[in-house]
């Protein structure tokens, strides 16, 4: 569903000479904790995260192979689309939509730094640490202090957009793909993307809430559904085509989910045991999980009960608990979100994009508190589409136990609000619409932009 630029108003905010200021900037209007309110650091902090990015990219340039089995080939490739990820979520939103290209014989390439330039990406950002420190000098007291530990992000940032720019002026893509629109890190590729006048493609991988940025240097932008629009929309600035297409990471999965289901009724396999998942946010306490895994524990005895932490979630050792206690915690380095998604048998979180994930693969849902504070980082309450799963510790057992016998009620309507063509003909066709889209512009673009 193509929306042209009715998605909102454009309008031309001041840039500054370098583009990395915006970039921070941003960030500046970003980071804060689930309570709202900023980081903050002292302004010494600058000079130890200076050091401690020394410490780190000394030991890329000696650690890190440029042994790749495409790194060494990549200039030689010349691929028409390129596509750029950072984590294994980025990855499996746009996965499907490379897949589908491939298919359909386009030249393209999926595109990750630490994989494709290797040793060589330390080696330019060890040279770029003076320059980030510099930055971060030059930047007004109160806001360095916010942002004076991420030295070592800043020096990575100039160095992948040093190393980008090069590679697009010599081998000149028709277009490039990317499905994160707030971070710092691929706001730096997206300035220069942009800046290369390379048609840039920006596919919505996860639900939006309070971290994104507006549309402002987007070509195109494939859009989940309505509500990922509307926060668009509250957000002006949009200069990107939209189009509506749904979730091509949530198809594919419940595709094969589907031919899976098949192959384990012809061989007739046994009845499997029923499996709770739980999926901590980021910023969930994980004594709360704890505590949830013990109730359900005596409650659900005969049931597996699975934890899957946030993909940057670096609690480790706190994680080993639930282990203790009866539960499994499961690496979400290795299973995707939709994977393990479609092992569950219901799927229990607080504030959290797995909520919507599980909506749109049918699968039954109890949001649960996870944390003291009470947060709505996706802008769900008003929408009403967990208003009837929501448990509370006294109910939690009696809700799990609803969602396990599918006595939980759904509503496909406001599903479909989420995630656009559910329940339609063109549901699960979402990775065939965004190759289309995504060929017709390569198509379009013509290599003469460094002419």
């Amino acid at each position: 569903m193509g929306l042209g630029k009715k998605g909102g108003d454009i309008v031309s905010a001041p840039r500054r000479k370098h583009y990395i200021f915006d970039v921070f900037h941003e960030f500046l209007a970003g980071i804060s904790n689930v309570n709202g309110a900023p980081f903050r650091f002292p302004r010494t902090q600058i000079f130890k995260s200076a050091l401690k990015s020394l410490y780190i990219f000394l030991g890329g340039c000696f650690r890190k192979s440029d042994a790749h089995s495409l790194g060494g080939s990549f200039e030689s490739l010349s691929p028409k689309i390129w596509a750029y990820t950072t984590t294994i979520n980025q990855h499996d939103g746009v996965a499907p939509i490379l897949e589908e290209l491939s298919a359909n014989s386009v030249d393209l390439f999926a595109l990750h730094p630490a994989d494709i330039w290797g040793r060589s990406i330390y080696i330019s950002a060890l040279l770029r640490l003076p320059k980030a420190v510099w930055i971060l000098i030059r930047l007004p007291r109160s806001q360095s202090k916010r942002i004076a530990n991420q030295v070592e992000l800043l020096a990575l940032i100039l160095a992948e957009g040093a190393r980008l720019r090069k590679a697009i002026r010599n081998l000149q893509p028709s277009a490039f793909i990317i499905s994160n629109d707030h971070s710092p890190r691929n706001r730096g590729i997206i300035r220069v993307v942009a800046a290369s006048k390379t048609p840039l493609v920006y596919v919505q991988h996860a639900a939006v809430g309070g971290v994104e940025r507006a549309l402002d240097c987007m070509t195109a932008a494939l859009l989940q559904g309505q509500h990922s629009l509307d926060i668009y929309r509250g957000l002006g600035g949009i200069t990107a085509d939209i189009h509506l297409i749904g979730s091509p990471k949530m198809d594919a999965a419940r595709e094969a989910h589907g031919r899976k289901r098949a192959s384990e009724s012809k061989i007739h396999m046994p009845e499997l045991q029923k499996q709770i998942g739980i999926f901590p946010g980021f910023f969930d306490s994980v004594e709360h999980v704890v505590e949830l895994v013990q109730i359900l524990s005596k409650s659900h005895a005969f049931a597996n009960i699975c934890v899957r932490p946030h993909p940057r979630d670096q609690r480790y050792k706190e994680w080993e608990a639930i282990d203790l206690i009866g539960g499994k915690v499961v690496s979400s380095k290795n299973v995707a979100s939709s994977d393990f998604l479609l092992s569950c048998d219901v799927a229990i979180f607080d504030d959290s994009n797995i909520g919507l994930e599980a909506c749109a693969l049918e699968i039954p849902i109890v949001k649960y508190p996870l944390k003291d504070t009470k947060t709505d980082q996706y802008q769900l309450g008003e929408t009403g589409i967990f208003q009837s799963c929501e448990a509370s510790r006294k109910t939690i057992a009696a809700m799990a136990g609803k969602a396990l016998a599918l006595q939980l009620p759904r509503d496909p309507e406001k599903t479909a609000y989420f995630f656009h063509n559910f329940g339609t003909k063109q549901h699960g066709k979402s990775h065939i619409i965004a190759a289309q889209i995504i060929s017709d512009l390569a198509m379009k673009n013509t290599p003469d932009n460094f002419s």
